[in-house]
């Protein structure tokens, strides 16, 4: 009968713990050979101090640029709202202008309208000898000679509006107003209507325009063969 011997193998440890030696180079050789950082490139940075080194600066320039185009906003901001101030105005300027016109064309076209109504008149009172009554103040003339009144009357009117409503000017007014003083029918009527016109306010068109027709009609009487030269009363501007 063998002898069995009850003491246990002797206890090993793992060969990569064992002293140096032989087994102990085997095992260094099993790991990953250790190699130097390429040049250039950050060695291992425990607790990421060297990120925050280098971000810190970039965060700083960020902020800068930053506030850097929030100061060109606010100097661009001024120049934007002055340029806006000054589109208002030239859109008010404009709507103002148009405005304008169209109150002129408004207040022409009234004209015209009450002096279509004013010539309608006057035509129905010419062919007609009874109207003719109702509508003129002259007294003491008969009845072909009030007709004519009538028309030199209508004549007169005719003029002032076409210088109010812009179809003819100032000079171009008392051109046709020389020629016709010449008339002799206009020279009476004229004549006969002398205080009718002192009850017009002194600084109105017609009253204006009569003052001119008073020159002229003068000027005819004491020289008939010059009433084209324009005398001094007659070269007043138009209000």
């Amino acid at each position: 009968m063998r002898d069995t011997s009850f003491h246990a193998p002797p206890l090993r440890l793992p060969r990569c713990l064992e002293s140096p030696g032989r087994l102990g180079a085997e095992c260094n050789a099993h790991r990953a050979p250790a190699h130097d950082p390429p040049f250039g490139a950050r060695s291992p940075d425990p607790g990421g101090l060297l990120d925050m080194a280098t971000q810190i600066p970039a965060a700083r320039a960020s902020r800068i640029g930053s506030a850097v185009a929030a100061g060109f906003g606010w100097l661009r901001a001024p120049f934007a709202r002055e340029t806006r101030r000054r589109r208002q105005e030239g859109i008010m300027a404009d709507l103002l202008r148009q405005l304008t016109l169209m109150t002129e064309e408004i207040h022409r076209a009234n004209l015209i309208q009450h002096y279509r109504l004013v010539v309608d008149q006057l035509d129905r009172a010419i062919d007609d000898p009874t109207l003719a009554t109702a509508v003129s103040t002259l007294t003491d003339i008969s009845e072909r000679k009030r007709r004519a009144m009538l028309y030199a009357n209508r004549e007169w009117g005719i003029l002032l509006l076409a210088h109010r409503v812009g179809a003819m000017d100032w000079d171009e007014l008392l051109g046709t107003l020389r020629v016709l003083c010449r008339n002799k029918v206009f020279a009476e009527y004229w004549e006969r209507t002398v205080e009718h016109r002192r009850s017009l306010p002194a600084e109105s068109l017609e009253a204006r325009v009569g003052r001119a027709v008073d020159v002229m009609i003068d000027d005819l009487a004491d020289d008939p063969d010059e009433w084209w030269i324009v005398g001094p009363g007659t070269e007043a501007t138009p209000p």
